[in-house]
């Protein structure tokens, strides 16, 4: 026997093939030529996922790895290269084993793995908890317990989990736990939906509603970093779609850890997007399907392959299989589709978009800096221009509202972004999001132009929530509510798990209460921060006083909320309760430290019915704008410093209504310049037309 040499840990792989006795009994040459071609497949996997194969007899094969993940992912990869030839039985187990001079392995480790080889079904793989225990949140999501399981010659139970599900047509696991409609697509069958009150459809809807799930990748992080941009490039091909909606990013990947039947039910989705991304070098195919939810059939399952070079184009190609999947039309192609981008330089695109989309600090400085080294790299990638144009704009409004603002360093950053999406719109005119933060880089209160940008932007991308909701912020800011309405519930049919703050906001703003707080108390639950100062406010107006007190309580209110900002609002509340305070005297001398506090003392002034004190926080403000200074505006303008610039929805709520039906709220517009936007287009915002107003918008204010 070979001499001991040392003891470790190890994820162990334990492979045979199923019936392999019978085979060799029928033909015994026939038999070996699959062990050998079986086994020639097994190595180049195992080794493809930094493994080795430390033993072999027969027709079993013992492999060993370094960490789970490699584990697992080998096991799936070898169930499907071998779907189609050899059935195979897989156990997986970490466990110690010992290592021998000859490299082979012994142990308990070992005994475990091969005894889960043996509870498995043909193509199937059976793994321990303390193989599942160290994989991500997404790939246990493969796995189903099945309890603990006394295994053969062992005294103790082992936690037992299997894989959930076999091998479809495309080379995809169909998870029948998570997504139980594929549970007949090996043979084409319809697919049949689990208990769920699903009502069929006697006709299809004239814009269906597709749900691009994140696609799955069991090849390693860079792989997964695929799978999902190509998922969120596909979302914003699609939004780009007329005759089709898509769900947003943030509300289909937030449900892809759930099974299909529930993600499609709190989407409203009619269609489904999945697959799985695979890649080979320099080689990436994608075997994707769609799934008709309601008609409970598989309309397509095909494999997408192309050079990773022509990533763009094979996410063009999978979406417009997805919209004549859906409504029976071709989709024309775009000028994007053939664009060609290096490997590298798409993964640095890729990583710098998932750093943006965070919107944490350092996050969004590292996005800069990949993003940075992707347009150096590849000067004609126009989204890269774009989004890198979107991490600047958020680095710069970060930067000049952080508790120690570098006003230069915000104004050399909106400088930047201006410049890197003008760059986007000069390599592909149609990048909505380009446009966007474009608008949003307006000289401040050029609100026309900024209106102007956000309608292009929505012509462009219908169907992008990011999108509609830029657009209803420049509306709501400039009192269109009733527009403003129109894109944010259109964008609730696309985003329906976003906590919904400014349409709460627009509905109460139209007397719309019963639905406002119907939402508000959704977006309680979903985003209890996002949501506590609505919350807060919406009590005030109820004059629920006891409740908003109890959210301005320890542990009730969010970290960020300081013990100042407590203060001022338990003054506030004891002035509407009729008790003794300074509420006036506090709110006004917040004013006073700059004008970004301007309006919440305006606004919390005019709850207390404080008109004169209102008007008079604002008349003291303009000394902060432009024109009190005796400069112009400019973009530098809003990042030089603080500015005062009113906007029209600042008292839209029912219970601000004295405040803006006062002459001198008109007169407050005119620093924000929207007086004359209105003036100028003869659209006159929706708070006008209100015939308790005291005065006429369009006949002139002393108009200067």
């Amino acid at each position: 026997m070979p001499a001991e040499r040392a003891r470790k840990l190890a994820a162990i792989v334990s492979i045979d093939i199923a019936g392999f006795s019978a085979m060799s009994e029928r033909d015994s040459a026939a038999a070996a030529a699959i062990v050998r071609e079986t086994g020639e497949i097994i190595a180049r996997t195992v080794q493809h996922y930094r493994g080795r194969i430390f033993n072999t007899a027969g027709d079993g094969f013992m492999a060993e790895f370094a960490t789970a993940r490699d584990a697992i992912a080998c096991a799936i990869l070898t169930l499907r290269r071998l779907r189609d030839t050899t059935a195979v039985r897989i156990g997986a187990h970490i466990g110690e084993v010992t290592v021998l001079d000859n490299n082979d392995l012994l142990g308990h480790g070992v005994n475990v793995a091969a005894r889960l080889r043996a509870l498995a079904t043909p193509r199937g793989l059976v793994v321990s908890e303390a193989m599942v225990s160290p994989l991500s949140a997404r790939m246990k999501r493969l796995f189903v317990g099945k309890g603990p399981v006394l295994l053969e010659k062992m005294t103790a139970s082992v936690a037992v989990f299997a894989l959930a599900g076999n091998l479809g047509p495309v080379g995809r696991l169909r998870l029948m736990v998570r997504r139980p409609w594929r549970a007949a697509m090996a043979a084409g069958a319809v697919a049949v939906l689990a208990a769920g009150g699903w009502l069929i459809a006697t006709r299809e809807p004239a814009e269906p509603l597709i749900a691009v799930m994140a696609f799955d990748a069991p090849d390693g992080e860079k792989a997964e970093r695929i799978a999902v941009g190509l998922a969120d490039e596909i979302i914003m091909d699609l939004a780009q779609t007329p005759q089709i909606r898509v769900a947003a990013r943030a509300s289909s990947f937030k449900v892809s850890a759930e099974k299909d039947v529930d993600a499609a039910r709190k989407l409203g989705a009619h269609y489904v997007v999945d697959g799985v991304v695979r890649l080979d070098g320099e080689r990436l195919r994608v075997d994707a399907h769609l799934v008709d939810a309601r008609r409970r059939n598989v309309v397509w399952a095909k494999r997408f392959e192309r050079d990773a070079a022509f990533a763009f184009a094979l996410q063009e190609e999978i979406a417009g299989a997805v919209v004549t999947g859906a409504t029976g039309r071709v989709r024309q192609s775009s000028a994007q589709s053939t664009a060609q981008v290096s490997p590298d330089v798409f993964d640095l695109y890729l990583q710098g978009r998932a750093a943006r989309l965070t919107r944490g600090h350092e996050e969004v400085q590292q996005a800069i800096g990949l993003l940075q080294q992707a347009v150096a790299r590849a000067p004609e990638f126009a989204r890269a221009w774009s989004e890198l144009a979107g991490a600047q704009l958020i680095r710069a409004d970060q930067v000049r509202l952080d508790e120690n603002p570098d006003h230069r360093a915000a104004v050399s950053l909106a400088r930047a972004a201006r410049a890197s999406a003008e760059r986007a719109l000069e390599l592909e005119p149609r990048d909505a999001y380009a446009l966007a933060v474009l608008a949003g880089l307006q000289t401040p209160g050029d609100w026309r132009a900024q209106r102007r940008l956000m309608d292009r932007a929505v012509e462009i991308a219908p169907g992008d929530a990011t999108v509609l909701r830029a657009r209803a912020r420049v509306l709501s800011d400039m009192g269109y509510l009733e527009l403003a309405r129109a894109d944010l519930e259109r964008a609730r049919t696309l985003d329906p798990l976003d906590p919904q703050m400014l349409l709460i906001w627009t509905m109460e703003a139209q007397g719309d209460a019963g639905r406002a707080r119907g939402l508000l108390a959704r977006a309680g639950e979903i985003a209890p921060n996002t949501s506590w100062n609505t919350r807060l406010l919406f009590h005030i107006f109820d004059r629920r006083y006891a409740d908003a007190l109890a959210l301005l309580a320890p542990g009730a209110r969010p970290a960020s909320v300081s013990d100042a900002a407590v203060e001022r609002f338990t003054a506030l509340i004891d002035a509407l309760r009729g008790r003794r305070t300074d509420a006036i005297g506090v709110w006004r001398a917040l004013a006073r430290e700059g004008p970004a506090r301007a309006e919440d003392a305006i606004f919390a002034l005019a709850l207390m019915g404080r008109h004169d004190d209102a008007f008079a926080v604002a008349e003291e403000a303009r000394a902060f704008t432009p024109a009190g200074k005796g400069a112009s505006l400019s973009l530098d303008t809003a990042y030089e410093g603080p500015v005062a610039l009113f906007r029209a929805d600042l008292a839209a709520a029912p219970a601000l209504a004295g405040l803006r039906r006062d002459r001198r709220y008109l007169e407050m517009m005119k620093t924000s310049g929207l007086y004359t936007a209105w003036r100028e287009s003869g659209e006159w915002p929706d708070f006008c037309a209100d015939p308790a107003l005291g005065y006429r918008c369009d006949a002139g204010v002393n108009a200067r």
